[in-house]
Formats: structure tokens, C-alpha cells, sequence
């Protein structure tokens, strides 16, 4: 069981994506549901469980393709 999931709070997670999302497009890469709920201190299913939103705009974000602008 994963310690701490009910201490967290949304606007943390948002913040934490947005910093994912500023690095992911700095470096030209996707993003990752995993890789944020491992910042987080997260598994990936208590991640989904636990923010199924944000889940679904981070895989809805990974799998929309790469501006060439």
C-alpha cells in the first residue's frame, strides 16, 4: 500500500505536472503517467486510481503527436 495518497493534494499534482510538461516539451519528449506518479512517490495504479483525470489528459497528451511548428 502506498503511504500518503489521501495527504496529497490535487493542486500539488497539477503543479508537478505542469513542471513534467515544461521539461517534456524543452526536451522534445512525451509524457509520462508513470514518470510523474514516481515524482509523486506513487505507483502507477494508485496514481490512476487516485487521479483518474489527470491520467486521462497526461495519455490523451502522450498519444496526441508532436507539433512541427
Amino acid at each position: 500500500m502506498t503511504r500518503g495518497v489521501s495527504d496529497l493534494p490535487e493542486a500539488l499534482v497539477r503543479k508537478r505536472m505542469t513542471d513534467m510538461l515544461e521539461t517534456c516539451r524543452q526536451t522534445n519528449s512525451r509524457p509520462s503517467v508513470l514518470a510523474l506518479a514516481r515524482q509523486l512517490g506513487l505507483s502507477n495504479t494508485t496514481f490512476r486510481r487516485r487521479f483518474p483525470g489527470i491520467a486521462q489528459e497526461l495519455g490523451t497528451l502522450r498519444s496526441t503527436p508532436a507539433s512541427t511548428a
